[in-house]
């Protein structure tokens, strides 16, 4: 409140000395106007406060009536060096009582002056703009200032009809009064033009960053290339997708706040309706797109550098990250204390910006001390680990950092971890060595030995069914013990293209099982898919898809059509950064079980090939299948003794670019036990 008052009382000041200047004189007030105004922009430019420059106007009138704060403008003289150590210093001799005086003579002439001044018109609109863009509510003060405006501009009906009309043609005169009237048209059109030129920097931001990434990507599909491929296109890009959401969280809300000022009702119109039509991202989404970059760069061991600069692995993407993005990505990694990436990313976003990115988004300083600070929580966190003997914080260094350099070439403890869990690969009780080797796997790694290796093979299925003697199959073995193996050309391309157009639009948020109550499953970071269940008769034909569970039956030897032999079939959808956490498909619950048995094997069916990440990895057998459209991985979740087979631990890598799609059939226990009879032994 006292800011506000303060505020008022300023402008309210200016507003009264520069009417005494137009009172002095017509001819020159226009002048006068334009110096005095240029004065107190020149002393906001240099970092004088409001009650600075007030204090300034009282320093002028105590120190001399002869040589006034109005006579040294308008001479175009300035403040001495005195007078200015005087202001800064505080050392105002403020005589109140004479500056009351003063006041209320130019309140006198205020009402008095002449009603056809064209300055003054603007004078009194420039005060009152900037009452509104300071929030300075004052009901009683806008309406004084609304009815001296109102007269000053002949909007008064009582004072307009005193006013004689202006006979340009003839009156040199009512010409010069014009011109003067065209200077006041100046101001406000140039103000005008700088908010045009902001408006325009915001909407060429917005544009170039469109135009740097979708555009891009989809762009090079060309001309002719429909929505939904330049959609995918988009989407699959882990890059594209963040700075997507980005711009709908943190630049189109500027955007729309800029168009509903003024002069583009028309583009206004159109845009303005689209939060009304749909619920664009917030700055949740745009949080939550970034921890997306992470999960794909921890799962897939990118350092920070390639990845901001398109590399994703062995694929090359010509959409970057700009400095002040990395900055972004670097400040949401302090938030979550995950230190070691925002180092990197911190570090990055400076280099980026010291070799001279042309950047204006970015706060050198700021970044400095952003850095700063990530680097003293490191080794902080650092210390705290070192003393309680931990390593569990994975997002650290192997060492406490220095100097930030250091991020290019020393390790995480992440990487140590990894090397450490291969040798732990074989131990089926889950503990951390199976998310590390998890992790090794997705990043493209192979863990079996060369003993493991060597017992692998590929092959023409010929024999299993007669089926097969007309149309033999592709197999892969990728692991023999527990039998694990990748079928190709399962599913047409057709029927994967109908399939994902049934199921695009009920997919929802994957869920996972609640082991504390068997009607219950939650939504889960583990599990960051989207899934839904497929209806055969959703399909043009469902006769296609029974042919595809035909064709499991003769690959399996299990039932899967029968009522009762298996699930019903789940489509699953993974977008870029999504995944799925090392698991167990054996459900482990009696009360979830007791009607149909256990899951006794999966068949999965991938309906999509992703361009990089995706996999299918399993720590403990240390391989992992790649998503190939139309090929199905197989594997047994049980052992013959009825127990669970925790060699059989798998998990869903991220997706670094594109998008996976899988169909999964669980087979069930009770209608198959005679296809998948008890063991003899123990250990079987």
């Amino acid at each position: 409140m006292t800011k506000n008052i303060g505020m008022q009382y300023f402008l309210s000041l200016i507003a009264l000395l520069l009417k005494l200047v137009m009172v002095m004189s017509l001819e020159s007030s226009v002048m006068q106007l334009d110096t005095l105004s240029e004065s107190v922009k020149g002393m906001q430019d240099e970092g004088f406060s409001n009650s600075e420059i007030i204090n300034t106007i009282k320093l002028e009138l105590s120190i001399s009536r002869t040589k006034s704060l109005i006579g040294k403008l308008y001479n175009d003289e300035e403040l001495t060096e005195q007078e200015i150590a005087k202001l800064k210093s505080g050392d105002v001799d403020d005589n109140d009582e004479e500056l009351e005086n003063l006041l209320r003579q130019f309140s006198i002439y205020t009402m008095e002056a002449y009603n056809n001044a064209s300055a003054s018109s603007l004078l009194i609109e420039n005060v009152k703009d900037e009452i509104i863009e300071n929030e300075i509510e004052n009901d009683e003060y806008e309406q004084d200032i609304a009815s001296i405006a109102a007269r000053f501009m002949g909007n008064d009906e009582e004072a307009t009809k005193k006013l004689p009309k202006p006979d340009y043609a003839y009156s040199p005169y009512d010409l010069f009064k014009l011109v003067r009237l065209e200077e006041t048209i100046y101001k406000p059109l140039k103000k005008y033009v700088k908010k045009v030129e902001m408006k325009l920097k915001v909407l060429k931001s917005y544009l170039q960053d469109y135009e740097g990434s979708s555009e891009l990507v989809a762009s090079a599909l060309g001309s002719k290339a429909a929505l939904e491929q330049r959609a995918q296109a988009i989407v699959s890009n882990p890059l594209t997708s963040y700075r997507l959401i980005r711009r709908f969280a943190i630049k189109l809300p500027d955007v729309w706040a800029m168009l509903a000022e003024d002069l583009e009702e028309e583009l206004w119109g159109k845009l303005s309706t689209i939060p009304t039509q749909h619920q664009p991202p917030n700055e949740k989404d745009w949080k939550e797109s970034i921890e997306a970059l992470f999960r794909i760069q921890y799962y897939n061991g990118y350092n920070a550098k390639e990845f901001a600069n398109g590399n994703l692995g062995e694929l090359e993407s010509n959409v970057k990250l700009t400095a002040a993005q990395c900055m972004e990505v670097g400040l949401r990694a302090v938030a979550l204390k995950q230190h070691g990436h925002a180092l990197e990313w911190l570090y990055l976003a400076q280099n980026k910006h010291l070799n001279g990115e042309d950047d204006s988004e970015i706060d050198a300083k700021f970044l400095q001390q952003s850095l700063d600070y990530a680097m003293k929580e490191h080794n902080r966190a650092w210390d705290d680990n070192f003393k309680s003997r931990s390593l569990a914080h994975t997002y650290l260094y192997s060492h406490k950092i220095n100097n930030p350099e250091e991020v290019e070439v020393m390790k995480t403890n992440s990487d140590l971890f990894k090397e450490l869990s291969k040798q732990l690969r074989k131990q089926e009780q889950y503990g951390y060595h199976h998310q590390y080797n998890f992790m090794s796997l997705c990043a493209g790694e192979s863990l079996q030995t060369e003993k493991e290796r060597s017992r692998l093979y590929c092959w023409q299925e010929k024999t299993k069914h007669p089926y097969f003697y007309i149309n033999p199959l592709n197999v892969e073995l990728l692991n023999d013990d527990p039998y694990l193996i990748q079928v190709y050309n399962v599913i047409g391309n057709n029927l994967v293209e109908e399939v994902r157009n049934v199921t695009i639009r009920n997919l929802a948020r994957s869920q996972v099982i609640n082991y504390d109550d068997p009607d219950v499953n939650d939504v889960s970071k583990t599990r960051t898919s989207s899934q839904t269940w497929l209806d055969a008769y959703s399909l043009r034909n469902p006769e296609k898809l029974r042919s595809v569970m035909q064709l499991i039956e003769k690959i399996t030897g299990l039932y899967t059509i029968k009522p009762g032999s298996s699930e019903e079939l789940q489509v699953a959808c993974y977008g870029t950064s999504h995944h799925y956490d090392e698991h167990l498909d054996a459900i482990q619950d009696p009360r979830r079980t007791i009607t149909t048995g256990e899951r006794i094997a999966t068949f999965m069916v991938y309906l999509s090939t992703v361009e990089q990440g995706g996999k299918t990895a399993f720590p403990v057998l240390g391989t992992a299948a790649d998503p190939i459209q139309g090929s199905g991985v197989f594997w047994y979740n049980m052992r013959k003794n009825g127990e669970p087979d925790k060699r059989t631990w798998h998990g869903g890598c991220p997706v670094a670019h594109g998008i996976k799609w899988v169909m999964n059939s669980w087979i069930l226990e009770h209608e198959n036990f005679l296809k998948y009879p008890c063991g003899l032994h123990a250990g079987e």
